[in-house]
């Protein structure tokens, strides 16, 4: 996966704020415009919002404009909730609901991205609704699959760059056979790209180091 100019540019500019040493990768943030263009959300759910990276990624994506589109997002650090109303509080309209903590949603979310704290949002997915996890976030990650587990089918798949740094995870929940079966090639390339290039690197699965250059795949 190539990371776009704008995937770099939202990046750097985020990465030159103050307190930005956990800002999500170039990487990320172009495996979540991918997506987003790929799904046009009508609701979504950000937990962890930080500085607003990501927040960003989806304010210039989404559709936004739509009537219908609702965007809820969590920021339980009060610094960060600053930081992102001075960065981004005068481009969003009153379809942005923005609080320090979780809120039962009127509709269900047919997106979520977490990158931080979350509230019990898997009471709340849409049917074939897609979770988005920056970075690897193994506890996040775990809640999701233990509250799913044996109630809806979950398709799973990580994505890094070629550096085997941290990418990004996505769950697409009530998948189809072929989208079962896109999820499992992506697994399958992933894993055979750890065997080929993690001996040579010494980075295998897990390894710390931000993708703070934005490499590419």
């Amino acid at each position: 996966m190539r990371v776009s100019a704008k995937a770099r540019y939202l990046f750097a500019v985020f990465r030159a704020l103050p307190g930005s040493e956990q800002v999500a990768t170039s990487y990320a943030i172009e495996g979540l415009l991918r997506w987003l263009r790929r799904r046009r959300p009508q609701h979504l759910y950000e937990a962890g919002a930080g500085l607003g990276t990501l927040s960003a990624a989806i304010l210039t994506t989404a559709p936004v404009d739509n009537a219908s589109f609702r965007y809820q997002l969590e920021e339980r650090h009060v610094e960060c909730r600053a930081l992102w109303e001075r960065r981004l509080g005068p481009l969003v309209g009153t379809d942005i609901v923005r609080t320090p903590d979780w809120t039962p949603p009127p509709r269900p979310f047919d997106f979520v991205v977490v990158d931080g704290p979350h509230g019990p949002y898997w009471h709340h997915l849409a049917p074939r609704a897609i979770v988005f996890f920056e970075g690897n976030r193994v506890t996040e990650r775990a809640d999701l699959a233990s509250a799913l587990r044996r109630r809806r089918r979950v398709a799973w798949a990580n994505w890094r760059p070629l550096d085997r740094s941290k990418g990004f995870w996505v769950a697409h929940l009530d998948p189809t056979r072929l989208e079962s079966c896109r999820f499992a090639l992506v697994r399958w390339r992933e894993w055979g790209l750890d065997r080929l290039i993690c001996p040579w690197t010494g980075r295998w699965p897990g390894w710390r180091r931000r993708d703070r250059g934005g490499a590419e795949a």
